[in-house]
């Protein structure tokens, strides 16, 4: 079996999923390959089909002239001639957008082409004129063709007035591929996808995973006496990743408690943020992010829409119990990792929720529960429910 992924960056969840499933399919004999537009490759079976120049020609066009797809022709040509010289038994594409590549032109040739791919749906843009999320927005547009796009422009892969034209023009390109089937990450998102142009494909659900360095081991946790230890992790943080009300609930908590956070922030943020909340920034090295999540007594998420939710499953990895938001694939994903919900989305409601588990001291994960987490989400159960995927398609299951 001969597999390509493709995906646009190489970095974070997105390079640790597409080189677990690679390294699963060459450890059972087949052969492999991942095609990315930028990132930081580890293997010599990562090749980029974009230069660096070629980068920053097209950042330049999408944020100052247009935001449309076509601004990378080039590099989907290099990514086309790849899979032309590889000829690959199957094609699998993960995430697309912010214009890494020509996705009218990709999926034209593989529409062509008549072999079996693959899409994940890591979040829900390919079935949208051009918004990753929607449900903050309470936005049904992907049902009916994406008129009057509510959302803001810098939270669109499209200009505003283009929506609808790009809604079309995926439904359209995708009803060529007569042997297209969906993954999603949560079945969250598969009922999501039954109510939009996606509804009669073959959709699988399969959860995300992840490797967990041997060295790091669940052990008890050093708890301070001084005050109470709260952690959340973004990329950045955003009002969707719920920012403002996580320095809501600083206050709300006072002083006993403090919030940690890592990823990037604005310094307008800080400067407005209150005393018990500390910025970590951006952190690269995996070691020292389990090390937070093990020394901290709570995980909180004040995120408003996650289509899966890893941040949940790395915390519990290490034995920290999660507090989150009843919405999407929250509830969904905290469940099965022995987390807790919260059913309105106030400072004061997740305030009472963790003042409960203190009084109860039910902060901390049983070692049964912790590998129970572990073997749930492991990378490997993740690769091997892909590997057999392919394998079912190839063979007309």
């Amino acid at each position: 079996m001969r597999i390509i992924q493709i995906g646009s960056t190489l970095t974070g969840a997105q390079k640790e999923i597409e080189e677990a499933i690679h390294c699963s399919a060459i450890a059972h004999g087949d052969e492999s390959l991942i095609l990315y537009a930028c990132g930081m490759p580890s293997m010599p079976c990562e090749l980029c089909y974009e230069s660096k120049v070629e980068n920053l020609i097209t950042r330049g066009l999408r944020k100052y002239v247009t935001k449309s797809s076509h601004c990378s022709v080039l590099q989907t040509i290099r990514l086309i001639r790849h899979l032309k010289r590889f000829k690959p038994d199957i094609v699998h594409l993960h995430i697309l957008h912010h214009g890494y590549t020509d996705y009218e032109l990709l999926l034209r040739y593989l529409g062509k082409l008549k072999i079996p791919v693959v899409y994940t749906m890591h979040d829900m843009w390919a079935f949208t004129g051009g918004c990753y999320h929607y449900s903050e927005l309470k936005c049904n547009g992907y049902k009916k063709g994406c008129d009057n796009c509510p959302a803001e422009k810098s939270d669109l892969d499209v200009e505003r007035n283009k929506t609808a034209q790009s809604y079309y023009m995926k439904k359209r390109l995708l009803k060529t591929m007569d042997r297209l089937y969906i993954v999603t990450v949560s079945n969250w998102v598969k009922q999501e996808l039954q109510e939009s142009f996606f509804a009669d494909y073959p959709i699988t659900v399969i959860s995300n995973g992840m490797k967990i360095d041997t060295n790091l081991d669940y052990f008890e946790k050093i708890k301070s006496k001084k005050y109470k230890s709260l952690l959340s992790v973004a990329t950045s943080w955003t009002l969707r990743k719920g920012i403002y009300l996580l320095m809501e609930l600083a206050q709300e908590l006072g002083p006993e408690y403090r919030i940690k956070l890592i990823g990037s922030v604005s310094e307008e943020i800080k400067r407005r943020a209150p005393s018990n909340i500390s910025f970590l920034g951006y952190c690269n090295d995996r070691r020292e992010l389990f090390q937070y999540y093990n020394d901290s007594d709570l995980y909180v998420s004040a995120s408003q829409e996650e289509t899966f939710g890893m941040t949940f499953v790395e915390a519990a990895f290490m034995g920290t119990r999660s507090v989150g938001y009843n919405s999407t694939a929250i509830s969904e994903t905290l469940a099965m990792v022995h987390g807790n919900t919260v059913d309105e989305y106030s400072a004061k409601a997740f305030a009472s929720a963790i003042r409960e588990l203190f009084m109860r001291k039910d902060f901390k994960l049983s070692e049964e529960q912790v590998i129970e987490v572990r073997r749930r989400f492991s990378s490997e159960r993740m690769s091997d429910d892909y590997l057999n995927l392919y394998s079912r398609i190839l063979n007309g299951d």
